[in-house]
């Protein structure tokens, strides 16, 4: 009875297996799709696991506990496969062409980054791809595709032709994935401004808006150059095309960079009817559902015209029927004042062109720069690119150039100072001028210059540090009469200016010894033995092997302890001397102790890398040579 028993338990343990063993092999990839497309699918196991994996992960949450086919059938309704009435009845063919769908749409999210599918626990990883929302413009472009070509079955190429086609590009100009990931999203844009059916006109139409869009940007920006008439000819093309965001944007940028006399001339044209042509076409192509423009519209109107009522701007001249005389209510008419002021740049600016503060200038400098005044790869500032986003007349224009000309040389101060206080002694304004490429301290020129600009606080920051000497020199030259000029009583910066003269300058004469002449150099950690090495000495490799065992295993902390107090810019030269000459000279001691055989340096080999080649590794273009001395040394050790 044992043994017919224990049969029997083993019989039962086997069928158990067999069943958990049916029941993943049902869960693969391979498996699954076998069932829903049948045993002749074509599709490789891995095309199946990424296939079914995307699938997954794209089935709305809502349907995960339903079979796979009734899932995938749902998927390709929300995508929009299927779209007859028939194909509720012919189900098999619909999931055919969701799979053949999605091989195409794995063309195209080949490379993105995996994440587990939400849809169904226990799912394989899968490339964090498109969306519903883009395979569904996907299979909208691929419909329009296959209506213009005819084929049954959209391929990558056919998509490559209808992006150059509608770009106007030769046949074998390279279209990337990237170009066509764009082209499914142009489909989703047409159809949120257009709802409805999207075909190729509607690409053609949207791929010429965007061209107009970029000659508006390409003109507010300084990078082409348009006539009035062309300017309104571009007005009127993109409120004539497809009505996006970025096409009624760079309408409403135009307008605000016209000028007053500009204005009128376009907002004087009449319609069929009498009314303002040109307002009657603002308001209805941006009409209130359009929050965002609406408000830049409405605030247009507002600033540029004094109406506080878009639909004001719509009227011709009305005669009042309050008034006994009848006499006509005059349509507005664009504010002829419009002068040049700072807070045509950020509210927060003052409205003078005045000097700023610390905090305005930095708004100033963004502001500008977010209209193109500094771009990569420019030699100077483009004042152009920022007055034509202002809609100033021609005489306003000159005085925003003269103050954007102030800026610049603010701005060139600026990095001047921060230059300086960053310790790089080809930096440093006392001993060098580096914007002049002189061999002269150019910081006396750089705190005239700043007091007589538009950012004065820059002097206060270079006097706060200057060495009495140097000090001197200034005061002889009327230093404190041209502070109390620029800092009068009232000044934001007064008390500060005011601090600095009580401090430094007490009865008109230099406070001594308050910043004495003490720069920071070799010498002061070895007088003799690198007594003779600069601070702009090139890293040779004689400066790396003189300064590393006297530095030896001491720390920034131990050695400036044994230094004087500085002031800012020498204790920002001698923190800019350890991070670019004493740590690499440290590191190539390290190695030449190690070399010789000390076995304090590094308690075993496998710290190797981390302690002495890491080290060395941050300024290779100079300590490569030791980083091969390294490498010879351990291919001897490890021959003998």
């Amino acid at each position: 009875m044992d043994d017919v028993a224990a049969a029997a338990a083993a019989l039962r343990d086997a069928a158990d297996a067999t069943e958990r063993l049916r029941t993943a092999l049902r869960a693969t990839a391979w498996w699954r799709a076998g069932a829903l497309l049948g045993p002749d699918h074509g599709l490789s196991r891995e095309q199946a696991t990424t296939l079914m994996a995307m699938a997954d992960r794209l089935v709305p949450a809502a349907y995960s506990r339903l079979p796979d086919a009734e899932r995938f059938f749902r998927l390709a309704s929300e995508i929009g496969l299927a779209k007859r009435a028939s194909d509720v009845l012919n189900r098999d063919r619909v999931r055919a062409q969701l799979f053949a769908f999605l091989r195409l749409a794995i063309q195209i999210w080949p490379d993105a980054g995996a994440r587990p599918a939400p849809a169904v626990p226990g799912a394989p990883a899968v490339a964090d791809g498109p969306s519903l929302a883009e395979l569904a413009n996907l299979s909208e472009l691929a419909d329009l595709v296959h209506a213009r070509t005819g084929r049954p079955d959209v391929t990558l190429d056919d998509l490559r032709n209808e992006y150059r086609e509608v770009h106007g590009l030769d046949a074998n100009h390279p279209v990337s994935l990237s170009d066509l990931r764009r082209l499914i999203g142009q489909v989703g844009l047409i159809k949120t401004v257009e709802p409805g059916l999207v075909n190729h006109a509607s690409l053609l139409r949207l791929a010429k808006s965007e061209r107009q869009v970029q000659q508006a940007r390409d003109y507010l920006a300084a990078v082409v150059n348009l006539t009035e008439r062309e300017r309104r000819d571009l007005i009127w093309n993109l409120l004539n095309g497809l009505a996006t965001d970025d096409a009624l944007g760079a309408v409403l940028d135009l307008l605000n960079g016209s000028s007053p006399d500009e204005l009128g001339r376009l907002f004087g044209e009449r319609g069929r009817l009498g009314g303002r042509r040109l307002a009657e076409r603002l308001l209805s192509a941006i009409p209130a559902r359009r929050r965002e423009l609406r408000e830049r519209l409405t605030d247009f109107f507002r600033v540029r015209f004094g109406v506080l009522r878009p639909g004001r701007m719509t009227t011709g001249t009305l005669l009042s029927n309050k008034d006994p005389e009848r006499r006509p209510i005059l349509a507005p008419v664009p504010l002829a004042d419009r002068p040049f002021s700072p807070k045509l740049l950020d509210p927060s600016l003052p409205a003078d062109a005045g000097y700023l503060t610390p905090e305005q200038f930095e708004v100033a400098v963004r502001a500008a720069d977010a209209r193109g005044w500094r771009r990569p790869g420019m030699g100077f500032p483009n004042h152009e690119a920022v007055i034509r986003s202002l809609g100033l007349p021609a005489d306003e224009q000159d005085r925003a150039r003269d103050w954007l000309e102030e800026l610049a040389g603010a701005a060139e101060r600026d990095e001047d100072i921060r230059g300086h206080f960053s310790g790089d002694p080809w930096l440093g304004l006392d001993l060098r001028d580096p914007r002049l490429g002189l061999a002269q301290p150019g910081e006396e020129r750089v705190i005239w210059q700043a007091l007589r600009g538009i950012a004065p606080s820059q002097a206060l920051d270079l006097l706060d540090d200057i060495t009495d000497p140097n000090l001197k020199v200034l005061v002889a030259k009327g230093l404190r009469d041209q502070l109390a000029r620029v800092f009068p009583p009232g000044h934001r910066l007064h008390e500060r200016a005011a601090g600095f003269l009580a401090r430094r300058l007490p009865g008109g004469q230099v406070m001594e010894p308050t910043v004495p002449e003490r720069p920071f150099g070799p010498l002061l950690i070895a007088p003799e033995e690198l007594g003779d090495i600069s601070v702009r000495d090139p890293l040779t490799r004689d400066v790396l092997t003189r300064v590393g065992p006297v530095i030896g295993s001491r720390t920034r902390a131990e050695i400036a302890r044994v230094l004087p107090r500085f002031e800012r810019v020498q204790q920002a030269r001698f923190d800019w001397w350890w991070n670019e000459v004493a740590e690499p000279a440290r590191a190539v001691h390290r190695v030449q102790e190690y070399l010789n055989g000390s076995l304090t340096v590094i308690g075993n080999d496998d710290d190797l890398g981390p302690q002495l080649i890491g080290p060395l590794a941050r300024h290779l273009d100079h300590t490569a040579w030791r980083v091969l001395d390294l490498v010879r040394g351990r291919s001897a050790k490890a021959a003998a």
